[in-house]
């Protein structure tokens, strides 16, 4: 994974990755955006990697309710750290555990599991 630094919202990539929040561009590219660590390592076990991973510099920061982890020895780790050691520890699982990895769900798919999310969080 190449890591680069984006200083600008009128940066391509920021673009195209704002744009998914448009239905329409949703549709059209069979993408969609995924936020947070959970949602990456849900989609890697899922057989998904993503194409792009962007975070700021405090990411993870906003996590609450960590202090008596943190004090237990928790340490907090680049996000490129964790993504890199994810993904290896994806291909040392067992074959029929993974998938290979794939970006993105078909539109059929994306729609499945915004129903089965909001379903389970409504």
């Amino acid at each position: 994974m190449t890591a680069r630094a984006v200083t600008s919202l009128t940066n391509p990539t920021v673009k195209a990755v704002r744009a998914l929040h448009l239905r329409k561009e949703r549709d059209e590219t069979g993408r969609f955006v995924a936020e947070g660590l959970k949602a990456v390592t849900e989609g890697l076990e899922t057989g998904h990697a993503p194409r792009i991973l962007l975070h700021g510099a405090e990411a993870g920061a906003s996590l609450t309710g960590i202090k008596a982890s943190v004090e237990k020895g928790l340490k907090a780790r680049p996000l490129e750290e964790t993504v890199r050691d994810t993904l290896a520890w994806h291909e040392t699982r067992p074959a029929d555990k993974k998938a290979p990895l794939r970006s993105g769900f078909s539109p059929e798919q994306e729609a499945q599991i915004l129903a089965d999310w909001r379903a389970k969080n409504s």
